[in-house]
């Protein structure tokens, strides 16, 4: 995307243009008829249910993203994916939904491989990583199996969001807290207020500073009105 033209003289004043990867071609775009792509608000996203999962897959995917869905069976939010993203690989290790989603979405890449598989994973990646990661195996899949993908693809693509289908980790998390002592949030909150303080002195001697050199120079500009004048030249 090119910046806005704020040549009032240009036919195209006020507008972005703007190119589509899809296709290369470019289009010129009012600032008000332009969509935000909202930024996920935590690495990884947790959904209970088929619909709330799809609706991450909408809300927090990009048109440069490259995507990777996990147990894509029968490719229909890998087709989603697809229409949204720069690049979709969908894998599943069931034979049968595989098929019927390659029979179904011919346009969509899908490959029978493990998910734990990340050497493969990389290797398949036009960029060697992926952007976004969803994980859907089965809303009720065993905890542990989940919590092993999420933890590979946590580690192997250090800069992915991850977006995982399971109601035993949605639960999980909804009873999880961080434990922090007592002792370490007092010292947080003496360490915060003496911070506060020392940046409070600073303002105030850098505000008395300012005085005095004002004070100064005032000083300096009546010592100089007092002066008296010498006579002109030739009185």
């Amino acid at each position: 995307m090119e910046d806005i033209v704020e040549d009032s003289q240009h036919e195209r004043f006020g507008r972005y243009q703007v190119k589509y990867l899809s296709d290369g071609t470019t289009y010129w775009v009012r600032p008000d008829c332009m969509r935000a792509f909202p930024k996920p608000p935590a690495r990884v996203l947790v959904a209970e249910t088929t619909k709330h999962y799809r609706l991450a897959a909408m809300q927090y995917t990009h048109p440069d993203d490259v995507v990777l869905e996990v147990g894509c069976h029968e490719g229909v939010t890998t087709d989603m994916l697809q229409r949204r993203c720069k690049w979709v690989l969908g894998i599943d290790t069931a034979t049968d939904p595989l098929n019927r989603a390659k029979a179904r979405y011919p346009h969509v890449r899908f490959e029978h491989l493990d998910g734990f598989d990340i050497a493969a994973l990389t290797a398949l990646s036009p960029t060697g990583t992926y952007d976004k990661v969803f994980i859907d195996i089965g809303g009720i899949a065993e905890l542990h199996i989940v919590m092993g993908l999420v933890g590979c693809y946590f580690r192997a693509f250090k800069h992915a969001t991850l977006v995982v289908k399971n109601k035993f980790f949605k639960h999980l998390l909804g009873s999880a807290q961080v434990f922090v002592p007592q002792i370490e949030v007092q010292d947080k909150e003496a360490a915060a207020a003496r911070k506060q303080q020392q940046e409070q002195g600073q303002r105030q001697q850098q505000h008395q500073q300012q005085q005095q050199q004002q004070q100064q120079q005032q000083q300096q500009q009546q010592q100089q009105q007092q002066q008296p004048q010498p006579d002109d030249q030739g009185q």
